[in-house]
């Protein structure tokens, strides 16, 4: 049965506040940052063709949860490994049928329309690992269920980076917290770790010199806790893909990466690199954000976004208006917003009675929250610039209406589940 209907009295409200409160803050955003541009040409209210577009797409997103209230949530089961082959073929086709934005090809135009593929990729990846993960002989303890993950998540992954789309790509390694909820070693997370800290070293440091230093830590660590033979060739075997992966550090910084990404991971290692250049859009928006105060400098009144200072502010940067305009009081009730949401979501997806309604929801708190925490943290400039939007706030149809379903659907699994329950306590007075 394709269509089951569900009572919007079971719905989280606490949850779609909080997301038509994000919503609402991102129009205002977007609206504030297009004004001054939107004036100067005599537009309606001061509405710019952006702020009317992002209307546009909440109008759709909202109209959306409706008709996903009255679909039958066992469908998404069904058929998310079908939509994630269909969403692996449209990424394909952009190599052939995109254009590009931005530097990378990871669009198609139909008329006055784009639409970024990668952004349902999310959604897709998520569905699919949610049906993976409800198998019953899936464990993460056993090395073919890993290989299995990795492949689903990396196959998007890997296609949206040979658009040239990094960002996006990256956030596909945020389904690692799903990994671990549903009992990937916790040796794997520490793995990644050390694997983090040695990628940023080698950024920083002469790869000779961090060689040598990680040679002299193993063998120290050889020396004092090391005596089976076995350990001591399992010590110096992870000595040697500590090399491998630092030589391959290097080769990806300067025979993979463009320049303008180069560029943007050394803007981030040191903040005075090009600043002109490459870090002129961090910059700006440290200024835009710093100038805010406590209580910002009022609605339409922040002179960094008026006067256009911050390039792509109401996308990559739009977090800098925000703290500009409304102060650190208005940045920290956004962040509390999300805390909430995304607290929320996690409360959501604990109480279902499905393994894949609780996965599903553990895959959509990991997108936002990565999303999140990396967009605030590049505009405040402890990230690199990356170019992932802030969920709901950012400009963009594609973001807004991706994000949007992947909350709905939630949403409706949540509410098909207290329907039940509601409707099982009825019959149990009955009789």
């Amino acid at each position: 049965m394709i269509f089951r209907k569900t009572s919007f009295r079971y719905l989280d409200w606490t949850a779609f506040l909080t997301y038509l409160f994000l919503v609402f803050i991102g129009f205002l955003a977007i609206y504030s940052i297009g004004y001054n541009n939107a004036i100067e040409h005599n537009l309606f209210w001061g509405l710019s063709l952006r702020s009317i577009k992002q209307l546009t797409w909440f109008l759709i997103s909202a109209s959306s949860l409706v008709f996903i209230f009255n679909i039958n949530t066992s469908i998404y089961q069904t058929l998310g490994f079908i939509f994630y082959i269909f969403i692996i073929l449209v990424l394909l086709g952009t190599k052939f049928l995109g254009v590009s934005y931005g530097g990378h090809s990871s669009w198609y135009k139909f008329k006055s329309i784009n639409f970024q593929p990668s952004e349902f990729a999310k959604f897709a990846c998520a569905l699919t690992l949610s049906k993976f993960f409800d198998e019953r002989n899936i464990s993460l303890s056993k090395f073919i269920s890993l290989l299995k993950f990795l492949i689903i998540i990396g196959i998007p992954a890997l296609m949206i980076l040979l658009q040239g789309d990094l960002g996006s790509a990256v956030v596909f390694s945020s389904f690692l917290i799903v990994a671990y909820r549903e009992g990937m070693s916790s040796k794997i997370l520490i793995y990644g770790f050390i694997v983090s800290v040695i990628i940023l070293f080698s950024l920083i440091f002469s790869k000779i010199y961090l060689i040598i230093s990680i040679i002299t830590i193993g063998m120290i660590y050889m020396g004092i806790y090391t005596r089976k033979v076995s350990k001591i060739i399992k010590t110096i075997s992870q000595l040697i893909m500590l090399v491998i992966l630092i030589f391959s550090i290097d080769l990806i910084m300067h025979k993979v990466l463009k320049t303008h990404q180069q560029n943007r991971i050394k803007a981030l290692i040191n903040p005075s690199f090009d600043p002109r250049g490459i870090s002129w859009n961090i910059i700006q928006s440290k200024i835009a954000i710093g100038s805010g105060g406590l209580f910002g400098k009022g609605f339409l009144k922040g002179s960094q976004t008026q006067l256009g200072f911050v390039p792509a502010q109401e996308t990559d940067f739009v977090f800098s208006n925000i703290g500009e305009e409304y102060g650190l009081l208005g940045s920290i009730l956004v962040i509390i917003l999300f805390v909430i949401f995304l607290n929320r979501i996690i409360n959501i997806a604990e109480r279902q009675n499905s393994r894949f309604e609780r996965i599903y929801g553990y895959c959509v708190f990991s997108i936002i929250a990565f999303h999140f925490i990396i967009n605030i943290a590049m505009t405040i400039g402890l990230a690199p610039v990356i170019g992932i939007p802030l969920p709901f706030i950012t400009y963009g149809g594609s973001s807004l209406f991706s994000f949007s379903i992947m909350v709905f659907i939630l949403l409706k699994m949540d509410a098909d589940r207290i329907d039940y329950l509601s409707t099982k306590q009825q019959m149990i007075k009955i009789y």
